[in-house]
């Protein structure tokens, strides 16, 4: 009874609320990757609205694609990171601002205006241990890692600065900022394509490659059994996985039988790669795939 205690109490919190209008949502992912709301770690969904306060936590190989409510900006996670969303307040009139605060507590991120959100206003500041970015409208990459901070201007132009150190204006593309833990921040004026190619590619999602998004239509089943409790137990414990699963009941000869499966793959190949990984683990049998 205390794991479907648990469950109920998951399932729950995906349907809190923080503020009237969200300041983001989910738009694909690989899993791992996990919300943490309100002291409740619960696994992503496509979809999923993201407020302040929420913290987005990804494991080995996951990536997150991140969609802001201020006219088609976009947050790109890697995998093993802890992303604080601080503040997220979208615009309440056509010409207003919107306002955020992202603190990247670890891992990579990517933040990339597209062609559409260019005139929209935006407050956005951007955190790591070391780094401090003001955004209005561009392409950066960010890391924070235990011993270095990385800045990376992709496109446009930030002002970026180390707390007790003179900011530096970034207006060149491809101009590094490096942060190391115990010596002076450096602006170097052009990161190697090599090292910049590696990086970028760490906060990509992966064509084929276990993508879940919010048009997908692909349903990987993982099991099907007549004992609901017993189903809703694996749930619980795939959740714990940061994976999230739906339960569809079924009848068959006159029997009633419950599904547990994974949905919204973008395509067939993400969905069998997902199947091919999780394959004989966690007590599963072979899964089966589906479009719905």
């Amino acid at each position: 009874m205390p794991g479907l205690y648990l469950l109920i109490i998951f399932l729950c919190s995906l349907a809190s609320v923080v503020q009237a209008k969200p300041g983001a949502f989910v738009q694909a992912f690989q899993m791992p990757a996990w919300i943490q709301r309100d002291a409740m770690k619960t696994p992503l969904k496509p979809g999923m609205e993201i407020n302040s306060a929420d913290i987005i936590i990804t494991g080995k190989n996951a990536r997150v694609l991140i969609n802001l409510d201020d006219g088609g900006s976009q947050i790109k996670i890697g995998e093993n990171a802890s992303i604080y969303f601080d503040r997220l307040q979208p615009a309440e009139e056509a010409e207003g601002f919107f306002e955020g605060f992202i603190r990247v507590k670890s891992g990579a991120l990517r933040y990339t205006t597209t062609a559409s959100a260019q005139p929209y206003l935006r407050n956005l500041k951007i955190n790591t241990a070391f780094i401090s970015v003001d955004i209005k409208g561009t392409d950066v990459w960010m890391r924070s890692a235990p011993k270095e901070d990385n800045l990376v201007l992709i496109e446009g132009s930030v002002q970026a600065n180390r707390e007790g150190e003179p900011p530096f204006e970034m207006t060149q593309p491809l101009s590094w900022y490096r942060v190391p833990e115990n010596k002076p921040a450096q602006l170097l004026p052009q990161i190697p394509q090599d090292k910049l190619a590696r990086w970028a590619a760490e906060t990509e999602l992966l064509p084929g490659g276990g993508v879940v998004s919010r048009d997908g239509h692909w349903l990987v089943n993982l099991i099907a059994l007549r004992d609901k409790k017993v189903l809703l137990k694996m749930r619980l414990k795939l959740a714990h996985q940061g994976i999230m699963t739906s339960v569809n009941g079924l009848r068959l000869q006159g029997k009633q039988w419950y599904r547990l499966g994974v949905k919204g793959f973008a395509t067939r190949a993400d969905a069998e790669i997902f199947a091919q990984g999780i394959e004989g683990r966690y007590g599963l049998p072979r899964p089966w795939i589906s479009r719905f």
